[in-house]
């Protein structure tokens, strides 16, 4: 399992674009991936939207992003690029 922290910059936070942005990337990846509000202890699979907008991450928000599974660490790290490049 890898697993890696990120602050949540996106002004709408893991709402509905950049949730569906973020499932549309995790749909094909073998990994089993959860994403963590460490706000709110709140835990969704990365492939599921429901789940993901269930987490309520806003801006400034820390997650959690663990991946389990062949090549957990570029899962994680290709989750971030995405987050990172979602614009506000």
């Amino acid at each position: 399992m890898y697993r890696k922290e990120y602050m949540i910059q996106c002004e709408s936070g893991l709402h509905a674009r950049p949730a569906s942005e973020l499932v549309e990337l995790t749909q094909n990846m073998e990994n089993e991936i959860t994403i963590v509000n460490l706000e709110n202890d709140e835990e969704a699979d990365a492939k599921s939207i429901i789940e993901i907008l269930g987490l309520e991450a806003d801006k400034g928000d820390r997650i959690t992003i663990e991946a389990d599974g062949a090549d957990a660490e570029e899962a994680v790290n290709k989750i971030i690029t995405l987050l990172d490049g979602i614009e506000n």
